[in-house]
């Protein structure tokens, strides 16, 4: 199942690469606060749209998922460092093997970061960002409780990365 999710990430990926017109590409890590996932993904940008592609394994678990933001503001702290603040969605199917448990996420962001371009021609991108990722959790296999959805008020994506400008 796990070789499943990295395929259909892959293929995800080279998906949005060819409908895109892609001025930056990029990788991040990070960690969801809230389900305790590590993550690892691809970025794509095109000017004030980011999207990123990701999947996270931990020793029975996985997910996979996709978000899509849209910067609202970049402004200067102190060159070359910078702030921004974005607004976007999150969709996400996930696996949780120990406890039999399967669903599909969907929600909305609130994202906030620091970046900073570097190299001579600031075709280099440094960032470290966190959303506010509250959404809906449509279980395909139930958990315990036998409950079909969950209101998901608490999720919290970290990451860091870089992009490299075309």
């Amino acid at each position: 199942m796990k070789k499943t999710a990295l395929l259909v990430a892959i293929l995800m990926v080279f998906c949005v690469a060819g409908t895109f017109a892609i001025t930056g590409i990029g990788l991040q890590g990070g960690y969801k606060l809230g389900d305790g996932l590590a993550d690892a993904g691809f970025t794509f940008s095109t000017g004030r749209y980011v999207m990123a592609i990701d999947a996270g394994i931990a020793k029975d678990d996985w997910t996979v998922g996709i978000t899509a933001d849209r910067w609202m503001a970049n402004p200067v702290v102190a060159k070359p460092l910078c702030w921004y603040w974005a607004l976007g969605f999150a969709a996400n199917y996930q696996s949780f093997d120990a406890a039999a448990v399967t669903d599909v996420f969907v929600g909305l962001r609130l994202v906030t970061g620091f970046n900073m371009f570097l190299g001579q021609s600031k075709n280099f991108e440094l960032y470290l960002q966190g959303a506010y990722q509250p959404g809906v959790q449509i279980y395909i296999k139930k958990p315990a409780d036998n409950k079909a959805v969950n209101f998901d008020y608490l999720s919290f994506p970290v990451n860091a990365g870089f992009r490299f400008w075309f």
